[in-house]
């Protein structure tokens, strides 16, 4: 029986598809092939039972609140260690926002915290690592909106990836927001 190919735009993955690969990889060798772009991601298969930090790809995670609220969303590998949090492009995924979240104004331009993927409802994701202050402080309200969170039931998030990973924890905290640390000194917004 024929098997499809599983290709995706990085921003069409949703959540249940993170659940069906808890991993994912960017088609650099299929750039050429009619529909797809640089932005064409497939569901990643690890050589050994666990990744490698070297591995170049996404990995679902579990973004677990201090109040115990659960997330899915996945953070690159692409080389980075969890002890530098700030390189790991975490993103939690938000499926289900309400209408008027997703009409919100600043969701139409990349604001360093919250990103849109349109059409409504697809999917809302919140990166927990920004490269600008003065764009990121703004959008920290609507995305503890966009959670049903506060400062003081968000952070610290326990982080546990959905495979494991060659001499990583089984999980790991954030304290908030991280700067990333190519634009300018590690920072934690909250």
């Amino acid at each position: 029986m024929f098997k499809k190919k599983i290709r995706k735009d990085a921003g069409e993955i949703l959540v249940d598809d993170l659940l069906a690969h808890p991993s994912w990889e960017f088609c650099l060798d299929e750039e050429d092939v009619e529909g797809q772009t640089e932005c064409t991601m497939r569901p990643f298969k690890p050589k050994t039972k666990k990744l490698s930090p070297k591995d170049y790809c996404c990995v679902a995670a579990t973004f677990r609140a201090c109040n115990g609220k659960e997330f899915t969303g996945w953070f690159s590998l692409n080389g980075a260690n969890w002890q530098s949090p700030w390189l790991l492009e975490m993103e939690i995924f938000m499926p289900n926002v309400s209408e008027s979240v997703a009409a919100e104004p600043r969701l139409k331009e990349f604001n360093g915290i919250v990103q849109y993927f349109p059409p409504f409802p697809a999917r809302i994701s919140l990166c927990l690592s920004y490269m600008s202050t003065e764009k990121a402080l703004p959008n920290i309200e609507l995305a503890y909106r966009i959670m049903t969170l506060d400062r003081e039931s968000s952070f610290p998030f326990v982080v546990e990836p959905n495979q494991s990973i060659v001499g990583w924890p089984t999980s790991w905290e954030i304290p908030g927001f991280l700067r990333d640390p190519r634009i300018g000194p590690p920072n934690v917004l909250k």
